[in-house]
């Protein structure tokens, strides 16, 4: 069984347990894994697919979530440098997610929001919604714990090629972290029905299909590789741990070099 297929598999049975339980019980579908898997591409694939099926699967990014250039900006000045870097829990706008989910499940319309990574900002435009049974949501960190924290190595080595910056007390960084992941995160992670977690083979393969998608995507947001892979530090403690301790709850899927379904538990 491929990897689409099985998603799709686990997802339509969660949803049918659910129609079983109550006619109008919508779901919300979880899909973690880190950055490079597919995990768009995939999404996009199971929502023609079920939509071949009259479900109406909608799906969206914890990436089109961010923060703008300016709000990162302040949270750098007010608390540490490396929060002007996109992508730690903290730079997400979690209450809008977890609004549309609300609407979501009230069956009312809603807004997708848009993120630029090419000009590192949100995007104007938001796709509407009028309509979806289920709402898949995808991102690198959903379903981790503060436990996954405790893997992150010292950033200070990202400030070497910026002797402009003033490196602070990572303590800090760490703690702001810490504070959201434990608090308007974990509120998110409780919104989940179906978690589903993509494992890559290893972090160096994590990186490079990364790289690859800079490359395939021509978006020029790093100035070269030493730029994405310093930037890529900041994800590397908490990727590292979930292969080792997957987020709990969620079905695993193990994938290869190849990026193809191996083996699945949980």
């Amino acid at each position: 069984m491929g990897l689409n297929h099985h998603v799709m598999t686990l997802i339509q049975q969660s949803w049918m347990t659910c129609q079983q339980q109550s006619h109008a019980r919508k779901v919300v579908v979880g899909l973690s894994g880190a950055q490079g898997m597919g995990k768009t591409t995939l999404s996009r694939q199971l929502s023609e697919t079920f939509t071949t099926r009259n479900i109406q699967l909608v799906s969206c990014s914890l990436d089109d979530f961010y923060l703008s250039r300016k709000e990162r900006e302040v949270l750098a000045l007010r608390i540490h440098p490396l929060l002007r870097y996109r992508g730690v829990p903290g730079t997400h706008h979690v209450q809008d997610l977890r609004h549309i989910i609300h609407n979501f499940r009230a069956g009312q319309p809603f807004e997708l929001p848009c993120f630029d990574k090419k000009s590192d900002e949100p995007d104007v435009k938001k796709v509407p919604v009028s309509k979806a049974d289920i709402l898949l949501i995808e991102g690198w960190c959903l379903g981790f714990s503060v436990n996954h924290l405790d893997a992150f190595p010292n950033q200070s080595g990202l400030y070497q090629h910026k002797p402009d910056e003033m490196l602070r007390n990572e303590k800090e960084w760490r703690l702001f972290i810490h504070q959201h992941l434990a608090g308007d995160y974990q509120k998110l992670f409780q919104e989940i029905d179906l978690g589903i977690f993509l494992k890559a083979p290893s972090w160096e393969m994590v990186k490079q299909w990364r790289w690859q998608q800079e490359e395939q995507t021509r978006s020029h947001f790093y100035e070269n590789k030493k730029e994405f892979d310093l930037f890529m530090q900041t994800f590397e403690g908490m990727t590292k741990q979930s292969l080792e301790v997957p987020p709990e709850g969620y079905h695993v899927l193990e994938l290869d070099a190849h990026r193809q379904l191996y083996r699945t538990y949980g």
